[in-house]
């Protein structure tokens, strides 16, 4: 592997992909838990992640550094990766991500650094308006296991724009919506993408992980009036997704949210951490309910909300 590689673009989706895989791969033999670390270049002490890479790894062959976010970085920080890039140790991958350099002031180390790793690494560059969005909907929707036509491609993109990140949630909330199979039709892509504000699913999903009985069941009612027939059937499908979120948050994934609302639910997961198993097992209990009409949809739903927030 080459010791830098910087991956930056203004499709955040494609350049969190690409530090995915990239660090997948660099990681391939080497123990983990001593010898990879991630930092974010607008955090205090980021450039600690210098000295890291500097030191050499524990029972491993490589260290695997990740900075993320170099559009925040400070000016000192550019001046130490730009250094760092001039000579680069053999024994550490280091995964530089972000939107862009910042605008420079003075010398632009941005741009320096960006020189040198083309001298020693891999440069990656993903913009928007290079991406195709129909053809991404359609590949997405195959990856979930459901199918979307051209035609109801051009609908996805129209209701919710080209933003490759929002079309993949989108796409993964319709397939949650129709059962996780079948064919995604324009009935069902605007009821999902037309959906209750997602940022009020969000307070019902917090109250949910916060073990507030009052809050959850008096935001489902206001969401349930605000809505129309079946919407109760729709709110499961769109907690399954959020739960989702938070777990691959729970697990140290990135999951895009506004940062104030990040620290309180990666806070309330501290204190109230959710079972993957237990999860699930009470979410399929609910929707098969729904589906076999044994009980009204808003019954079961409330029923859900008091499960979710007394579990063990």
């Amino acid at each position: 592997m080459q010791p830098i590689y910087l991956v930056m673009g203004d499709e955040e989706l494609l350049v969190e992909q690409a530090e995915a895989k990239l660090t997948a791969w660099a990681l391939e033999g080497v123990m983990a838990a001593f010898n990879h670390g991630t930092w974010r270049a607008g955090d205090d002490g980021a450039a600690d992640c210098l000295a890291v890479a500097r030191t050499l790894p524990m029972m491993s062959s490589r260290r695997v550094i990740v900075l993320r976010d170099l559009h925040e970085a400070p000016p000192e920080l550019l001046e130490a990766l730009c250094e760092y890039a001039e000579a680069p140790p053999d024994s550490a991958v280091l995964i530089l991500t972000g939107k862009a350099w910042p605008k420079a002031k003075g010398t632009d180390f941005g741009r320096r650094t960006e020189n040198r790793v083309k001298k020693v690494g891999t440069v990656l560059r993903f913009k928007s308006k290079d991406s195709k969005p129909e053809d991404f909907a359609i590949q997405t929707a195959q990856s979930l296991g459901v199918s979307l036509r051209p035609n109801q491609a051009r609908t996805l993109v129209d209701l919710v724009g080209k933003d490759l990140g929002r079309l993949q949630r989108e796409l993964e909330k319709a397939a949650l919506y129709i059962g996780g199979e079948g064919e995604l039709s324009d009935e069902a892509l605007r009821d999902v993408c037309s959906l209750l504000a997602e940022a009020e699913i969000w307070d019902l999903t917090d109250a949910i992980v916060a073990r507030d009985a009052n809050k959850a069941l008096s935001t489902a009612h206001r969401l349930l009036e605000a809505g129309k027939r079946g919407e109760a059937h729709r709110l499961v499908s769109m907690i399954t997704w959020q739960m989702r979120q938070l777990l691959q948050m729970q697990a140290g994934g990135q999951v895009r949210m506004p940062g104030w609302k990040r620290s309180k639910m990666e806070a309330s997961l501290r204190q109230h951490p959710i079972d993957p198993a237990d999860l699930f097992a009470r979410m399929a209990r609910a929707n098969q309910d729904m589906n076999g009409h044994r009980a009204g949809d808003r019954r079961i739903l409330e029923g859900l909300l008091l499960d979710l927030v007394s579990r063990a």
